[in-house]
């Protein structure tokens, strides 16, 4: 459902599929990696890149892991480790 609905480019329903699917256990990393696409071609910046840490940070080593840590090195992200910190 996900993917038809990201051919048609409808961004924001492809996000709540995705992110059903991820819910249910459907898919693994592939369904997450899908979900981050979708979140960031919505505009969801945030989402998206906590759905690429959420992938990385995970115990299975597969192709969608190694894609998600190369995506965040290619925008230099560092993942929030306390979200208080910086508002000392």
């Amino acid at each position: 459902e996900g993917e038809i609905l990201a051919e048609r480019g409808l961004w924001g329903e492809a996000v709540t599929a995705y992110a059903r699917a991820a819910e249910n256990g459907v898919g693994g990393n592939q369904t997450l990696y899908e979900l981050a696409r979708s979140q960031d071609e919505a505009g969801d910046r945030f989402g998206y890149l906590a759905t690429l840490e959420k992938i990385s940070a995970g115990k299975t080593e597969d192709f969608w892991k190694k894609l998600a840590i190369q995506v965040l090195a290619s925008h230099e992200y560092q993942p929030q480790t306390d979200a208080k910190e910086g508002n000392r």
